[in-house]
């Protein structure tokens, strides 16, 4: 009893995730894991859906939009594991790909090689 309630309050929980992402994505027949997550949606046009998920993909990750017009497009027959995904415009996963856990995965360098041209970048930040 304990642990059937338990899974339905993560079922509610994910689900309740899922329908406040709903206008961003565009899913076939794909899974999700409780710890997925698709993070700063809100100001991205919905018109462009943010997330496309093919079928038979498995999805344990998160996924990081960095601007408006973020795309992250993932085929049929994968898996992602707890992994991290950023993405500034565009990021495609093929088919029949395994990503593991601890994956770092983005569509841009978002410092300089050089370290001279990022000693300023912290009081950027600042």
């Amino acid at each position: 009893m304990i642990s059937y309630l338990r899974k339905s309050v993560i079922q509610f929980k994910l689900s309740r995730h899922l329908k406040a992402i709903a206008n961003y994505i565009e899913i076939g027949d794909s899974y999700f894991y409780n710890s997925f997550r698709l993070n700063n949606y809100t100001g991205v046009d919905s018109s462009l859906k943010a997330l496309v998920v093919g079928d038979n993909s498995i999805l344990d990750c998160t996924i990081s939009l960095e601007s408006k017009s973020s795309q992250v497009i993932i085929g049929n027959n994968n898996w992602i594991g707890g992994s991290k995904i950023f993405c500034r415009n565009r990021l495609e996963i093929g088919d029949n790909v395994m990503i593991s856990y601890g994956c770092y995965i983005c569509d841009h360098d978002s410092h300089s090689i050089s370290y001279l041209d990022r000693q300023d970048d912290i009081l950027q930040q600042l």
